[in-house]
């Protein structure tokens, strides 16, 4: 046990050791607050993923009807979050459609055209 007299006839330190002190202090302050730092972020991630979740709605097995013209064949799908992609053949003509999913809506249809080449004229 240290007693008050003890701690009288401490001596101070030579320049060199309270330099050094110093130094092992302020790598200490910045080790603790950067530690400090990366634990309320991690608190802050968790905290935001938890509150934000959104709840996606139950399929409740009922088929989504799709309009589509007569004689069109479906190519290929493609599936982007809550809205699909359709490449339809319609004859000659190639359609690609915009769908949502949840829906069954028709969200956007573009024809895809052939452009003359530019050599032609």
């Amino acid at each position: 046990m240290t007693t008050e007299d003890d701690i009288k006839d401490e001596k101070p330190l030579d320049p060199a050791a309270e330099r050094l002190r110093i130094k092992l202090v302020r790598l200490l302050v910045v080790s603790m607050g950067f530690l400090f730092l990366s634990i309320m972020t991690v608190f802050g991630v968790i905290i935001y993923r938890t509150s934000g979740a959104e709840e996606v709605p139950a399929y409740d097995g009922t088929p989504l009807s799709i309009a589509l013209p007569d004689g069109s064949e479906v190519v290929q799908t493609v599936l982007d979050g809550d809205r699909m992609l359709l490449t339809v053949r319609v004859g000659a003509e190639t359609r690609l459609v915009l769908v949502s999913v949840e829906t069954g809506e028709v969200l956007r249809s573009f024809t895809l055209a052939n452009a003359p080449s530019a050599g032609t004229r």
